[in-house]
């Protein structure tokens, strides 16, 4: 196998293939079920027993392997906004930063874009299906999504502060 560099398009090919690969699923959740923040669990949960996962489960599994080929990476915490009653920060995201660039890595949302977004630009951006937006709201940058109707909706809220490494 030929060896990448990693860039931008690798990135991009790493997530595409991730979400074709990776299910999201957050049943665990709707049954009550524990969910446990390590890497032994994601393993257990995600590679040997061929299940899929959430947000935390995913996106660190991504951060984690983005690191061990080379990428410069960073989580994020993020506030879903497409419902009405999201927590503070109920999402976890992967900042991966790339030629001066911060780039938006996310596998563990549902409905995930299917290539990275760069969050430093504030022109209209595609993932190749659908059309977003970022821009600054205080400390945080928000990323909306436009609508069929021609609008834009709030979809997720970013803190920029990265995040704690989970435990071993």
């Amino acid at each position: 196998m030929e060896e990448s560099e990693p860039d931008h398009s690798t990135l991009s090919q790493l997530q595409y293939r991730a979400l074709l690969t990776l299910t999201f699923e957050n049943i665990d959740i709707h049954l009550d079920r524990p969910i446990l923040l390590n890497y032994d669990a994601f393993y257990a949960k995600i590679v040997t027993g061929d299940r899929g996962g959430f947000c935390y489960e995913l996106n660190e599994c991504l951060c984690q392997c983005l690191s061990a080929v080379g990428y410069d990476v960073e989580r994020l915490e993020c506030r879903v906004e497409l419902r009405e009653s999201g927590s503070s920060f109920d999402h976890q995201i992967t900042l991966v930063r790339i030629d001066g660039f911060r780039w938006m890595a996310d596998i563990g949302f549902g409905d995930s874009t299917i290539v990275p977004l760069n969050l430093d630009e504030r022109y209209p951006q595609t993932d190749g299906r659908s059309w977003f937006r970022v821009n600054e709201w205080g400390d945080h940058l928000q990323l909306s999504l436009l609508g069929e109707a021609g609008g834009w909706s709030k979809m997720l809220t970013l803190n920029m502060v990265p995040q704690q490494r989970l435990p071993m």
